[in-house]
């Protein structure tokens, strides 16, 4: 069933997140152009899960009703996985700082820089 825009928009306010994971859990996995005619085309913009018994989340839009969502909840190779939100979403940018080990030139050209700037 389709949904207007305004509809869908309730459901996030109820967070009526069993409405928004059983579409996702059923068509997420196609394209908009293969998901059936009979339901609201999305697309998903985003999705991190961190793997079984861990954090879970991910942003879909919907795409005639120009609208973003956000769900979180957690995930489970089990099959009991459920988001406990759904929220309108928005975009940020997140800036993350990692480390890697060191080659053994980076860790000479260290010591060169150390020994220099004594």
């Amino acid at each position: 069933m389709k949904y207007t825009k305004q509809e869908l928009i309730e459901k996030i306010k109820k967070n009526e997140t069993d409405f928004f994971q059983e579409t996702f859990m059923e068509h997420g996995w196609r394209l908009p152009s293969k998901q059936p005619d009979t339901i609201n085309k999305f697309k998903k913009l985003w999705e991190l899960n961190m793997g079984d018994g861990n954090d879970w989340e991910v942003a879909l839009e919907f795409i005639d009703e120009n609208l973003t969502i956000y769900m979180s909840g957690y995930y489970s190779s089990e099959g009991d996985s459920e988001f406990s939100l759904v929220a309108f979403g928005v975009p940020y940018e997140f800036k993350e700082t990692r480390y890697r080990s060191a080659t053994l030139a980076e860790i000479r050209d260290m010591k060169i820089e150390e020994i220099l700037t004594k």
